[in-house]
């Protein structure tokens, strides 16, 4: 657990007295100090006022951004993804069902790594993409650039991995694949909108929607493929 049971409980039940208003906090030395939520609509989105964030540093080292997500979604939305990146810091969200608080989840900053294996899908958190970079982050210590999204990105007309490549610092690989090149697959789409991990032996790493991350025969996906990127030395 990133924090104490206390800090949850404490991130919990503001979650749970602000419902059915987004409710808002920060971390700040391991414990959780609740913050006034300033947005105009407080029922849809959350705002920590410049004051607020001062007050609370004049405390201590902030450690995390917390707020609820009443009824749902219980996944990040883009705005989320996008605060977490300009923050710099990690950030959860508290889903509250029908007034009930659930566990917390955590990414982004100082967020542990979860197991490469086994993790439940969660657009934004858990999903293809934050495997891929998980995956360098703990076999490479290489931290790929994050890219907020909505969930089903590609459903609008996005493009998101193929447009990417190069400021990711990727290169389309003409050759066979080698350990660590990034897997571009097209599934149920009009562009390529899943993608996972070569890990050689003919082994795929990745994680689809509504399943577990896994290791799957590499060919047993082979008509979805599209292409195979590799990480350009810097």
């Amino acid at each position: 657990m990133m924090f104490s049971p206390e800090t949850i409980r404490a991130a919990q039940e503001h979650a749970r007295a602000e419902y059915p208003r987004e409710a808002c906090g920060l971390v700040v030395d391991g414990a959780y100090l609740p913050r006034t939520n300033t947005v105009e609509n407080p029922l849809v989105d959350f705002r920590i006022s410049p004051q607020g964030y001062a007050a609370a540093a004049r405390r201590g080292e902030i450690q995390a951004v917390i707020h609820s997500h009443p009824d749902g979604p219980d996944h990040p939305s883009r705005a989320d993804m996008i605060g977490q990146v300009d923050s710099g810091l990690a950030w959860g969200i508290v889903p509250v069902l029908s007034g009930a608080p659930q566990p917390p989840f955590f990414w982004g900053g100082n967020a542990p790594i979860p197991e490469l294996i086994g993790r439940r899908f969660r657009h934004g958190v858990a999903d293809c993409y934050a495997l891929v970079r998980d995956w360098f982050r703990q076999e490479r210590d290489d931290v790929l650039p994050e890219y907020p999204r909505d969930d089903e990105w590609w459903l609008g007309g996005g493009n998101l991995l193929m447009d990417n490549i190069q400021d990711a610092g990727f290169e389309v690989v003409d050759g066979d694949p080698q350990v660590g090149d990034m897997v571009f697959l097209q599934i149920c789409a009009s562009v390529p909108n899943h993608c996972g991990v070569y890990l050689g032996d003919g082994l795929l790493l990745h994680h689809l929607v509504n399943r577990f991350s896994r290791v799957e025969p590499l060919n047993r996906w082979r008509k979805h493929i599209r292409l195979f990127i590799r990480r350009v030395p810097s």
